[in-house]
């Protein structure tokens, strides 16, 4: 099957760049697509969303060599004032972004050139990789408990996610289109918390009774219990409550 890459990898003078344009037959590869963001934000605050890719299984893969996609606030739209133009990290060659609106960016696209003859020694071979990172400012109006859902969606059609074949890296595999592969996204939830994080009752005040508010959030995995904002409730996160209450608000 031949198809055509929405990205164009770097020109060299030793290497011709169409040679990375082909793509081959792929085995069966499952593409997972995710956003990966805190579980709690204040009204107001800016935070950082990133888009990852985990293939599996990776055995025949060498690596991701590009993206062709699209970024977009699923749920809570109106609790979100703006976002930034992604920053890429590994995938620097070819990058461009069709739009960048208040609630979706399009035509996100990017690529990684092949360390074909030594040429990209820091080509990422990482699995799960860092596609690239968004800031999201949330409204100041937001309100304390509704949420924010972002996605990953509306792969290019040529292929949103594009793999180095690891016994031939220069056939490039295109999920979902080739043969045997797939692409699943899946959506970050994050919800609006009180910005005063030892306030766990949302009483308005700083009080020994939030440390049972807190007992009561770790006890139910809830958003309260996250102090730290590692997106995780964990023993730790009491130290981190002791902490953010000896501080105050």
């Amino acid at each position: 099957m031949m198809s055509i890459s929405p990205f164009q990898p770097r020109r060299t003078l030793a290497i011709a760049p169409a040679v990375l344009l082909l793509a081959t037959q792929a085995s069966a590869q499952s593409v997972s697509v995710d956003v990966v963001a805190p579980s709690s934000v204040a009204p107001g605050e800016t935070f950082v969303a990133a888009i990852r890719a985990a293939v599996s299984p990776s055995s025949s893969i060498h690596a991701v060599a590009g993206i062709a996609l699209d970024f977009e606030v699923q749920s809570g739209q109106d609790k979100v004032d703006s976002l930034s133009s992604p920053s890429f990290l590994f995938m620097t060659d070819g990058t461009r972004v069709s739009s960048v609106g208040i609630d979706a960016i399009t035509g996100i696209v990017a690529g990684q050139w092949a360390n074909i003859a030594g040429s990209n020694p820091d080509l990422s071979t990482a699995n799960p990789i860092t596609l690239c990172t968004i800031e999201v400012t949330v409204s100041p109006t937001a309100t304390v408990g509704e949420t924010i859902q972002l996605i990953a969606a509306n792969p290019h059609p040529a292929g949103g996610v594009f793999l180095y074949d690891d016994a031939n890296p220069l056939q490039i595999v295109a999920a979902p289109n080739d043969a045997g592969t797939s692409i699943t996204f899946n959506a970050s939830t994050t919800m609006i918390a009180n910005p005063c994080l030892a306030d766990v009752n949302g009483d308005g005040v700083v009080s020994p009774a939030d440390f049972s508010a807190w007992v009561g959030a770790f006890n139910t995995n809830a958003p309260g219990c996250d102090q730290n904002g590692d997106g995780a409730c964990t023993p730790a996160d009491f130290s981190a409550w002791v902490s953010n209450y000896n501080m105050g608000c």
